[in-house]
């Protein structure tokens, strides 16, 4: 079907201007680890799929042996499109990786999923899992044990470590690193919803100081509600020479995307 495909654009003339990505949602279990269909979407079996493309700039017969998550698909798209972002849209575009300009992306990435289980004592699951090069996390909340492999050692992923003391701050710092990446990817790109605030900051970013050396971000924060926050609030006052040069920098990124938005 996919040489089908190919070959059709080769007819028409597009395979020059066509990107062609062949991948899947899932595997299936096939009585690996004694289960059938897709349960827990821990194992390897179930969460590694194909991921192939070709198109314009794509570089011919090259793997890449990272991980990757579905949730970058449209953010690539997007970008190779030359369409912006959606605002708060999870994942990131990795054009650069498939036109050869960086040779990596992600070291981490995360896998969820909410489901029922019809032959278990607890019928609604919960779970997030980490993966990284080395290493795979899964977390069921409050609800089951986890679990803790070692890909390296054990690719068919029996030996669960979650309770090893030996890797006790292996777990400690996959834990950390699973909150850090569901925390950093919730809302998308700081910067576009920083871009699209009409009125006064909110939440991380309605602190007005910090940027107040800036036109763009002046316009923003001029309203009563802004005014009065900022009246209010004593550590607010008392940061006022500080100048975070993290929020700066943010800054600084809104400025020139929203001159290259005008242009």
């Amino acid at each position: 079907m996919v040489g089908r495909v190919i070959d059709a654009l080769d007819r028409l003339n597009l395979t020059d201007t066509t990107y062609v990505v062949f991948t899947s949602d899932h595997g299936e279990m096939i009585d690996d680890h004694g289960q059938g269909g897709k349960p827990p979407m821990t194992y390897e079996s179930v969460i590694r799929v194909p991921l192939i493309w070709q198109g314009p700039r794509v570089r011919p017969s090259t793997v890449h042996d990272g991980v990757m998550t579905h949730t970058d698909l449209v953010p690539t798209f997007l970008d190779l499109a030359g369409a912006p972002a959606l605002l708060g849209m999870e994942g990131r575009s990795y054009t650069k990786l498939l036109q050869g300009d960086t040779e990596s992306h992600r070291d981490a990435i995360i896998v969820e999923r909410i489901g029922i289980e019809r032959h278990t004592s607890d019928p609604i699951v919960r779970q997030k899992i980490l993966v990284t090069d080395r290493y795979k996390l899964a977390h069921y909340g409050s609800s089951w044990p986890g679990e803790l492999y070692d890909l390296q050692n054990d690719p068919e992923e029996f030996s669960n470590l979650w309770d090893d003391p030996e890797y006790h701050e292996i777990r400690m710092r996959m834990t950390e690193r699973m909150l850090a990446e569901i925390i950093d990817d919730e809302l998308g790109d700081p910067v576009d919803i920083f871009l699209q605030q009409p009125l006064a900051p909110v939440g991380s970013f309605r602190d007005p100081i910090h940027r107040e050396t800036t036109e763009g971000y002046r316009r923003r924060t001029t309203s009563l509600a802004s005014q009065r926050y900022l009246e209010k609030d004593p550590h607010q006052r008392r940061r006022k020479e500080t100048k975070d040069p993290r929020l700066l920098e943010n800054e600084r990124l809104a400025e020139e995307r929203q001159q290259q938005n005008k242009t």
